[in-house]
């Protein structure tokens, strides 16, 4: 994904120095991209219009990508403002918060790793092997068994036990990988561990990286078992974005909407966090199945018959919301030598239908925003819409050299079905640690792709639901493109 999005980048900055189109029309020349500036009366209006909806069909790239809208457009009332924001690290006070809010004041304890019970059972595992008694089907042959045998006698002298309760230490100290670490490998700084609270077992993993750091990001991550992953700590959670449900319909949940944001609301106000929810969506929770489920690399996926919510939150600035966003990189350079710019804050928290906080996530925060302008200076919407029309073939023109390494053309239908102004950080590519929340029109809708297969062409379901994908974002101010996965 990042190699298509280097190819779209540079397509756009190549666009975007030239300008702004201007005249309108309901089909974009295949592939063009603009040739004429804007002028200064139309690139700034000082009373923009906002009509009710967005409505337009557009074909490009050759006839392959249609686009259709039918959208409703939603602008909050009162001003848009303009805020500098910068990246920061968690505080003491931030992780002792969380620990308080979510473990519910019990004690946080040392991660125990692989046991002493646990070496044992393997130490008893590869004598069996090499006694005959039990097939080899580790990685290698069976000649890697005298190692290996030696290395877990070497360990179970340290190993912790199974019941011990060690309490953790909940100030940032740095990492320490384990011996066999990949060389050259950037470390943070970290709190981590496990409690038990309310009869379930509750992980904790709050990892920190410096602002200037080029590689990781800020991470605090608390989720409780069944409802993450072994060895990761990831929520398992179908939504309907994920559409694996199959043929049958999700659990519903019990819990009304109105007790699950009862619920999440309630953590982020204990945890002092400055943000409102922005959107929810229904999930059903799962299960990764054991090694011997998995095929071809992808672990079995068992429903726990468990439903919830997803609840996402955004920051405010004069209560304005800056959007949750979906996709997004990780942070870090792109392939091209550029730097990326940091993933921006991103707060979300699982609620189940038992009232349970399954998973809470907040990554990257910001420092309180800086307010530049109360009342930016926005587009008229008839610019906006001109630029949407053309833009989104340029945007998506990446996909021509993802077609000719496949050796076929895809086709691809959009639909609009929301236009949403909202407030979006906007970063330069050279500075990871600060921002702007900017105003910016945010195109939600649907998508699905025509391709080859088995000597037919197939069609890919739509995408998932309306309120996590963005076709296109475009500054309020200039009309300028933002590209949602890296911030600039």
């Amino acid at each position: 994904m990042k190699q298509f999005k280097k190819v779209m980048s540079i397509v756009l900055a190549a666009t975007l120095s030239l300008g702004l189109l201007s005249g309108c029309a309901a089909k974009a020349a295949d592939g063009e991209k603009p040739t004429e500036a804007a002028t200064e009366e139309t690139k700034v209006s000082a009373a923009p219009q906002f009509p009710k909806t967005f409505t337009g069909e557009w074909t490009g790239l050759d006839g392959y990508w249609n686009v259709k809208a039918d959208a409703e457009v939603i602008v909050p009332e009162g001003p848009m403002p303009v805020a500098k924001v910068a990246r920061r690290e968690f505080t003491q006070e931030d992780v002792d918060n969380i620990i308080q809010v979510l473990l519910k004041g019990n004690t946080l304890y040392e991660n125990l790793g692989v046991t002493r019970q646990q070496w044992e059972a393997r130490i008893e595992e590869l004598e069996a092997i090499q006694r005959g008694d039990i097939p080899y089907q580790g990685d290698g042959t069976i000649d890697r068994v005298p190692g290996l045998l030696e290395d877990a006698k070497k360990y179970v002298k340290t190993a912790k036990d199974e019941n011990d309760r060690i309490p953790a230490n909940t100030k940032f100290h740095p990492y320490e990988p384990s011996p066999d670490a990949l060389p050259g490998y950037t470390y943070a700084d970290v709190v981590d561990g496990w409690a038990e609270v309310e009869g379930k077992k509750v992980y904790v993993d709050i990892t920190q990286y410096a602002p200037e750091a080029d590689f990781g990001r800020q991470a605090a991550e608390v989720g409780m078992e069944p409802y993450i992953a072994p060895h990761t700590g990831n929520v398992c959670a179908w939504t309907q974005w994920d559409n694996l449900w199959g043929n049958r319909d999700p659990i519903q949940p019990k819990l009304s909407e109105a007790d699950a944001q009862k619920i999440g609301d309630e953590v982020i106000a204990g945890i002092g966090i400055p943000a409102v929810l922005d959107h929810m969506e229904p999930v059903e929770y799962f299960q990764y199945g054991t090694e011997e489920e998995v095929v071809d690399g992808i672990a079995a996926e068992h429903p726990l018959g468990v439903s919830g919510y997803k609840l996402c939150y955004a920051r405010q600035v004069n209560g304005r919301k800056a959007g949750w966003v979906n996709n997004q990189y990780d942070g870090g350079a792109t392939e091209d030598g550029s730097k990326a710019f940091w993933i921006t804050e991103r707060l979300e928290i699982y609620v189940t239908d038992k009232g349970e906080v399954a998973y809470f996530r907040w990554c990257n925060p910001y420092s309180d925003p800086e307010i530049q302008e109360t009342d930016a200076k926005l587009m008229d919407f008839a610019d906006i819409q001109e630029i949407f029309g053309k833009m989104i073939f340029v945007f998506n023109d990446y996909w021509r050299e993802i077609d000719a390494k496949n050796g076929y053309r895809t086709k691809h239908e959009l639909n609009v079905d929301r236009v949403v102004l909202t407030l979006a950080c906007v970063g330069d590519k050279d500075n990871a640690t600060e921002g702007k929340l900017v105003p910016v029109w945010d195109f939600y809708g649907t998508e699905r792709t025509q391709y080859p297969k088995e000597g037919k062409l197939v069609w890919t379901d739509p995408n998932a639901r309306s309120d996590a994908l963005i076709h296109l974002t475009i500054n309020a101010m200039d009309g300028t493109i933002l590209d949602r996965g890296l911030s600039y």
